[in-house]
């Protein structure tokens, strides 16, 4: 390929037929690969797609599990606080028979006594 115009004027006809035989190939070569860079391209592009694609779903899955386990620590942190609350009611139960405890025993050392 030349880049300079070039200059047909006082060719042959013969070499006007040489170089339009040429620039036909030219042509087709280049048709050619037009034609494969745009099959590239179209299959580049539906690559990006599915790659887009895949990371919206990857997204729109970490969002929703994220969602489930903040879900599902809220509810734990709940039923811990419940749990906490029974423990400490059952500690004051305890400590109220240990106290009934104590008192019987020493109210029946007190009546032994007398």
């Amino acid at each position: 390929t030349n880049d300079k115009e070039t200059d047909f004027s006082n060719a042959t006809p013969a070499e006007l037929q040489q170089a339009l035989l040429q620039m036909r190939q030219q042509n087709t070569q280049l048709q050619s690969r037009v034609i494969t860079l745009e099959r590239d391209l179209a299959s580049e592009m539906r690559a990006r797609t599915r790659t887009a694609v895949a990371m919206q779903d990857t997204r729109d899955k970490f969002e929703m599990l994220s969602a489930m386990a903040y879900k599902k620590l809220k509810e734990m942190i709940f039923q811990r606080h419940v749990l906490e609350m029974e423990i400490r009611e059952l500690r004051a139960q305890v400590d109220l028979q240990g106290e009934d405890v104590y008192l019987h025993q020493r109210n029946a050392v007190a009546v032994g006594h007398n």
